[in-house]
């Protein structure tokens, strides 16, 4: 079926054309019958119709919230216990009815009512413990709230519910890392902030292949990731004052790690609407793009007295556990990423350069932080940065090239252009010298588009002629 958009604006030409002479009616008919003409009609009146109940909906919610809220302190503590479990009951019984109805405009409407009735689960545990007197962290509302929304999720395999879980995690967790930063921090949900990247990946992703959503996947390697890099960078002070060396292979292992897996993540892909790789691959050369910028700056290689100076003991079994698992699954993954070819260690091209390039950066980072460098390798560390990260943008343009991928070509440009740019401002550069950079930089830009664009226009004339 074609998109709506498109049946829009043909049924208009199409229109004029009659008007025109160019088709008579039996053609036009034959084009209304194809592309369903008549139910654009039906689907712009649904829009109406839901768009007014959906304004009337808000204006009798809003009159809801204020009586209530006018009389909220004159009532007792029962009844208001009650009128929180009712409206949280009836919208996701109501939402669950009209999720399971076969008809689009109803399944719409339970679709609205169970993520109102998630938000509405938020509201009556501030209240709940509000009238309870139960004080707390503001971050461990968000992280009981997320467990609830993704019970939510699990029972219904719900997007909607899945990405609205992670997003509370997201704000529990990052609002709750200034206590994971204190030692004498202690909370309820404290012990679970360290082993939130495992957390993380058990009940995100698997969440996902119920869902069959890539949104869902998408965010949850997002939640992963971030909280495996920020376990990690906070346990490696205590590590470091125990062994340089255990400090160095963990934060190879995090930085080398995720794009590996990342890579190599082929579960569950026999379901040919469900590839995985269209999003692990091109977040797995983000992130590799994304340390490479990072460490291409000279300041960043220059001292890592603040690492090793803090001599505070933590427990950093945690960040090592996570680690280790992490790494299994990499080699798991890898493994079958070789099976594919009938030959566990023989992988393509591409795969092995961005092993080795993954590797290289992970080892480079780990023998820097554990200390054994010497002085003067800190000008040969931002050299090797800068060379990965400027044979990885000619990368992304040569594949734009020779598969005419725009986004591919324009990520390789912009990333070259970025790293100029960034290498110019970084340095004592006079006023004369940034401007004809950045005019060089812009004439490169426009040149290498129309370029590419023009090439694309030729290389699709072939085909059409076909």
């Amino acid at each position: 079926m074609s998109s709506e958009k498109f049946r829009q604006q043909l049924k208009q030409e199409a229109e004029k054309w009659q008007a025109e002479g160019l088709i008579n009616t039996s053609i036009f008919q034959q084009l209304a019958e194809r592309y369903q003409f008549q139910s654009l009609e039906t689907r712009n009146q649904n829009r109406f119709v839901v768009v007014l109940f959906g304004l009337g909906a808000i204006l009798l919610g809003l009159g809801i919230i204020t009586l209530v809220a006018a009389n909220w302190q004159g009532w007792s503590r029962n009844l208001r216990v009650v009128l929180l479990l009712s409206v949280f009951l009836t919208v996701n019984l109501v939402g669950f009815w009209g999720w399971s109805s076969q008809q689009p405009r109803w399944r719409r409407l339970g679709k609205g009512l169970l993520l109102l009735g998630a938000l509405i689960l938020g509201a009556n545990l501030g209240l709940m413990s509000q009238m309870f007197h139960q004080s707390g962290a503001v971050y461990e509302l968000y992280l009981v709230w997320g467990i609830g929304v993704l019970a939510m999720a699990y029972g219904l395999q719900f997007s909607w519910l899945a990405i609205l879980a992670i997003l509370l995690f997201g704000i529990g967790y990052w609002w709750g890392l200034p206590d994971f930063f204190s030692i004498t921090a202690r909370g309820t949900f404290f012990s679970l902030m360290p082993y939130m990247p495992l957390f993380s990946m058990v009940g995100f992703i698997p969440l996902a292949h119920l869902c069959q959503s890539k949104w869902v996947f998408f965010w949850g390697v997002i939640a992963v990731v971030s909280a495996l890099e920020v376990t990690v960078l906070q346990e490696l002070s205590s590590v470091f004052a125990d062994s340089p060396l255990l400090a160095g292979g963990m934060i190879a292992g995090a930085i080398s790690l995720p794009p590996l897996l990342l890579w190599g993540y082929d579960f569950g892909s026999r379901n040919t609407h469900f590839q995985l790789r269209t999003v692990t691959r091109p977040l797995s050369i983000f992130f590799l793009v994304g340390v490479c910028y990072w460490f291409s700056f000279h300041y960043v290689w220059v001292d890592f007295s603040l690492v090793r100076e803090n001599n505070s003991k933590l427990n950093y079994a945690p960040s090592l556990l996570q680690i280790l698992i992490f790494a299994s699954l990499t080699l798991y993954s890898w493994w079958k990423l070789g099976q594919n070819s009938n030959a566990p260690w023989r992988l393509r091209f591409n795969s092995t350069l961005v092993a080795v390039t993954n590797l290289t950066t992970g080892l480079v980072t780990g023998v820097t932080v554990a200390g054994l460098t010497f002085p003067q390798s800190v000008l040969i560390l931002t050299v090797i940065y800068n060379l990965i990260l400027f044979f990885s943008s000619i990368a992304l343009i040569r594949q734009g090239l020779n598969q005419s991928v725009r986004l591919n070509f324009w990520v390789g440009l912009s990333l070259l252009t970025l790293q100029v740019i960034s290498r110019m401002f970084e340095y004592q550069t006079g006023l004369i010298w940034k401007a004809v950079i950045l005019l060089l930089c812009g004439l490169s830009i426009l040149i290498a588009g129309f370029w590419f664009e023009r090439y694309l226009h030729q290389t699709s004339l072939p085909s059409q002629r076909e």
